[in-house]
């Protein structure tokens, strides 16, 4: 078999880890709840403050370690029983190294030109969002990044503060996830269903 074909077979026995839309409602239920905070407390003090920013911080490290249990979980609960488990492994090291580069110049770029937070934080959310289309053939995640990219361009054109930008992009990029992710998950009990019935 050619390398081509091993790894398109690879990369749809990756893409199966998605079919049930657990990782999109648990992820999208924290960016969702991180946005959420970051909005209700400038909106509470009219600004981003540095207790704010700190939570804001910590939250985001927190929700990478309870994303993959609270999706582990949900997996072994309503997924696994009818699908059965494997471990994949993961991601290679040159790709998560090039996404790396990418939203690390990114962020250098919103340190050098402030006055583009929105459009910059709009195009990091784009390039993970893309990257993880790209790797696994979501389709539904493009229509995720092309959301992302607008709303940092729509809230650049509309003048919304950078910060707050940030929280409004993290709001509607988690609510959106969120949705598609319950609707692939019914999506994927109706298929169990009838494959079980």
């Amino acid at each position: 078999m050619k390398r081509e074909q091993l790894n398109g077979i690879r990369r749809k026995a990756v893409a199966t880890w998605w079919d049930d839309g657990i990782v999109e409602t648990v992820a999208g239920l924290g960016i969702l709840l991180i946005g959420g905070i970051g909005l209700l407390g400038y909106l509470v003090e009219g600004k981003v403050s540095p207790w704010l920013y700190a939570l804001f911080i910590v939250l985001m490290v927190a929700l990478a370690f309870a994303v993959r249990k609270a999706v582990m979980w949900a997996k072994a609960r309503w997924a696994w029983p009818h699908t059965g488990y494997a471990v994949v492994k993961g991601r290679s090291t040159r790709k998560i190294l090039w996404g790396f580069i990418v939203v690390s110049l990114l962020i250098a770029l919103a340190f050098i030109f402030p006055s583009y937070l929105p459009t910059i934080g709009g195009a990091i959310g784009a390039t993970i969002l893309l990257s993880v289309a790209l790797s696994y053939g979501l389709r539904r995640f493009y229509l995720l990044a092309a959301l992302s990219l607008l709303l940092g361009v729509l809230f650049q054109i509309t003048g919304l503060e950078g910060k707050m930008s940030i929280y409004a992009i993290l709001t509607a990029i988690g609510a959106l996830e969120m949705v598609l992710g319950v609707a692939q998950f019914v999506k994927f009990r109706r298929e169990v269903v009838r494959n079980e019935g």
